[in-house]
């Protein structure tokens, strides 16, 4: 049995007495699902962001690599489950030493990227509102997408640091190992790890949004006053509910993750081998909140962004009319080389029979 084999098995073995040899219902209908509803609504927002109104304004940069890193998550989740392992036969992660430390790298790094390109939507929601007259001195594309390159170099470096603490242990890849001589640096790195990737982020999207939420309502109020309609309180409100909306969705479904990964590293527990009905608790209900919050932007995007929702709508109705015309078109030009087969064919036999009829005559 080679050493990927054996890993596979002691992955599953260990999984299996974790969790009493039930198979894990929960991710085996909650993967699939999240897979095509986030990769497909995610890659829509990519493809609605690239094109016009979107591609001039600088917050659509920001929402491309919010959409490609919750897809870079996404991508990665399988890889963490035990009956994926089984159904292709090989745990990939725990292959050896580098495809684990990559694996937990790209994992963390794509979280972390995702949670700051949040608080960067964030942030220029909040200028735009509250400084209209300086947004496009502050909010430019070129501003903007320097934000992102020093995030992901950022990012990348805490991930680099962070990464050393992953290990084959037992023929399973853990993305963090404690001993007695690293335990400080472990604990160094998680906590490190929790702020960057939640705390820190939280807290910035809670101090903001209040604000922006506050800021639009004043203008709604005035805007309501000024006119005597109550349109444009809606709208404000739509805004306001979508600020909201992208804050505490990510609040309330990251929590219990790096909860789970900080309780069990308190109560020095694996969470592959626990047996700690807390711990398992959390753990499943963590993941499946997890994968709903990478694949559920593109959803509150189109709740409640009319312009947006109406773009998809628009864009999605033109490739249906292209391909409609496209077939259209290719029946019509099947149609001309058969007509114009047909009309060679009669052309010929006609003029094999004159020549038959010359020959007869001569």
């Amino acid at each position: 049995m080679s050493s990927v084999e054996q890993a596979t098995n002691q992955f599953m073995k260990q999984n299996n007495s974790q969790n009493g040899n039930d198979p894990d219902y929960s991710g085996m209908i909650s993967l699939p699902i999240a897979l095509v509803l986030g990769l497909t609504g995610n890659s829509i927002t990519i493809a609605t962001m690239i094109t016009k109104p979107f591609n001039t304004m600088p917050w659509s940069i920001t929402l491309v690599c919010l959409a490609t890193a919750d897809n870079v998550v996404l991508l990665a989740v399988p890889f963490n489950k035990p009956f994926i392992a089984e159904l292709i036969g090989v745990d990939i992660p725990s292959m050896n030493t580098a495809t684990c430390k990559v694996y937990h790298f790209i994992r963390r790094i794509s979280k972390m990227v995702s949670a700051w390109l949040l608080v960067l939507v964030c942030f220029e929601r909040f200028v735009a509102v509250c400084f209209p007259m300086k947004v496009k001195q502050i909010c430019t594309k070129r501003r903007t997408a320097i934000s992102v390159v020093c995030m992901l170099i950022v990012s990348a470096a805490c991930c680099s640091l962070w990464v050393s603490t992953a290990d084959i242990v037992n023929g399973v890849c853990v993305q963090t190992v404690v001993t007695p001589e690293s335990r400080i640096r472990a604990m160094s790195f998680l906590i490190l790890g929790s702020v960057l990737i939640v705390v820190l982020p939280v807290t910035l999207m809670f101090v903001l949004t209040p604000i922006t939420c506050f800021v639009l309502r004043r203008h709604a109020l005035l805007r309501t006053q000024l006119s005597g309609t109550a349109r444009q309180t809606d709208n404000y409100a739509k805004a306001s509910a979508m600020l909201v909306s992208l804050c505490v969705t990510y609040i309330v479904l990251l929590t219990p993750t790096m909860t789970m990964y900080n309780l069990a590293f308190y109560l020095k527990e694996g969470l592959l081998t626990t047996r700690n009905t807390t711990l398992v608790i959390l753990k499943e209900l963590s993941q499946v909140l997890e994968l709903i919050n990478y694949s559920s932007n593109f959803f509150l995007y189109t709740a409640f962004n009319d312009v947006f929702r109406h773009r998809v709508i628009y864009c999605v109705k033109c490739n249906a009319r292209q391909a409609v015309s496209t077939a259209a078109t290719s029946r019509t030009q099947m149609h001309q080389i058969a007509s114009s087969q047909a009309t060679n064919t009669i052309i010929v036999v006609s003029a094999n029979s004159n020549a038959c009829s010359m020959y007869s005559e001569i």
